[in-house]
């Protein structure tokens, strides 16, 4: 069985590939023009003249010729999540996969399967940022981004404490009132994203490891941050 790779899929992989296709639906690109992983300039902008300004003047402290994420306004900074983090933004309305930049409205673009959809249900997968819009957390929060508790400077994945530091710091005066059973609260090991944003089995990512097994869904974290019954048995 084979898969093509298209550029719906590679947009969020990669920082910049060129289909050789000007349709964008083929499944061929030019090894000259693809940049691996996802590097500084999908969330800076285009970085050559601070590249050439800096290597000319290390001394200089000050950075030039690049965006700074605190010039953003939080859509904006949103925004830059949102090109990978909002589901398959599939409905493309100008430009190509990568035409986006920082700074831009992203809605001008592209706009993913949710849009006029507002009883579907969001999947675990892909869409953390429409689940953490719909929270509460977020709602009643004006500055609250990704940033907020993600640096995307640092690999953070597993760091339990420091996510639950997150939480504690906006929500501290809220520990003593947690209505958590104590049994529940113990099996919780005071983790508070185990209870409030729970794994959750993606509709959309399962896996089947042999020929005889039926799919078993991805167990993903939620960013619908929340109240969640049998989060226990979830975390």
């Amino acid at each position: 069985m084979t898969r093509p790779i298209s550029d719906a899929c590679l947009k969020c992989h990669v920082t910049f590939a060129k289909n050789t296709d000007a349709s964008g639906k083929g499944n061929t690109y030019e090894n000259n023009n693809f940049i691996y992983g996802i590097d500084c300039e999908r969330c800076h902008r285009p970085a050559e003249k601070h590249v050439i300004y800096h290597r000319a003047n290390p001394d200089s402290v000050q950075p030039k010729f690049i965006m700074l994420a605190d010039t953003l306004s939080r859509q904006q900074s949103l925004d830059i999540c949102a090109q990978c983090h909002s589901g398959l933004r599939s409905q493309q309305l100008k430009g190509g996969p990568f035409s986006f930049m920082a700074g831009e409205n992203l809605e001008l673009y592209s706009r993913n399967y949710y849009f006029n959809r507002p009883g579907a249900k969001l999947d675990v997968h892909g869409n953390q940022y429409g689940l953490l819009t719909s929270s509460k957390c977020f709602k009643e929060s004006p500055k609250m981004d990704c940033t907020t508790c993600h640096n995307p400077h640092k690999n953070q994945r597993g760091d339990t404490s420091y996510f639950n530091h997150k939480c504690i710091s906006c929500h501290e005066t809220l520990i003593s009132m947690c209505t958590a059973p104590k049994s529940e609260i113990n099996a919780m090991a005071n983790n508070c994203i185990a209870c409030h944003m729970p794994l959750s089995p993606s509709e959309t990512m399962k896996v089947k490891l042999t020929q005889d097994e039926d799919e078993a869904p991805i167990m993903i974290r939620s960013h619908l941050i929340g109240v969640y019954p049998n989060s226990a048995q979830m975390k």
